[in-house]
């Protein structure tokens, strides 16, 4: 296992890492766009670019992931 998918966060910028957080609080890309004063294609494009980094096909895919990496850690 790479480590992208050993770690999924690790290589997240910081842009995608703000809208992850948005993603986790039930945020749509709409809504994540007005706060961060940027466009929903280009929200778009950072949750596609988290879904190739992690290696999953969609966001609750990449929390559970996250989820199962945290609790490991622990």
């Amino acid at each position: 296992m790479n480590q992208i998918q050993n770690n999924p966060v690790s290589l997240l910028t910081i842009c995608e890492l703000e809208i992850l957080h948005y993603v986790i609080s039930g945020k749509t890309s709409q809504q994540i766009a007005a706060l961060l004063y940027i466009s929903k294609q280009t929200v778009d494009k950072h949750r596609k670019n988290m879904l190739k980094k992690a290696g999953v096909k969609n966001c609750m895919q990449l929390i559970g992931r996250i989820n199962e990496k945290m609790a490991f850690a622990q």
